[in-house]
């Protein structure tokens, strides 16, 4: 249902408008004169500055996407290779009793402020 020229009185209406108005619809919005005009010519702006982003946005997600691919492409292996290490790490120092892991934590830290000293 479309708005009636004397029912545009205030820019509430002009919104209205907008949000009643299709691409298709657009040049009927002349009959209201010089607001109709504006309304149909800010709705193109919209219209195509909406498009213009999205495919923006699609083209930053392609590059986005095509990166991340070459980063996993180049370092995946080498990260798994890291992963299995820090996990045989983890497992050879579960593996030690704590006071021989203490011990050798107090040997480093005595060696390292006698490395200072000197």
């Amino acid at each position: 249902m479309w708005l009636s020229p004397s029912q545009i009185t205030n820019i509430p209406f002009a919104v209205a408008l907008i949000a009643q108005a299709e691409v298709d619809q657009l040049p009927s919005l002349a009959q209201y004169g010089l607001l109709g005009i504006a309304v149909a010519v800010l709705a193109r702006f919209m219209f195509l500055t909406i498009k213009r982003e999205r495919e923006r946005s699609d083209r930053m997600e392609q590059k986005y996407d095509e990166q991340s691919q070459k980063i996993i492409d180049k370092y995946g292996p080498s990260l798994g290779e890291a992963q299995e290490a820090v996990k045989a790490a983890m497992d050879l120092i579960a593996s030690v009793p704590w006071t021989q892991l203490t011990e050798l934590l107090r040997d480093i830290e005595r060696d390292r402020r006698r490395g200072h000293e000197s």
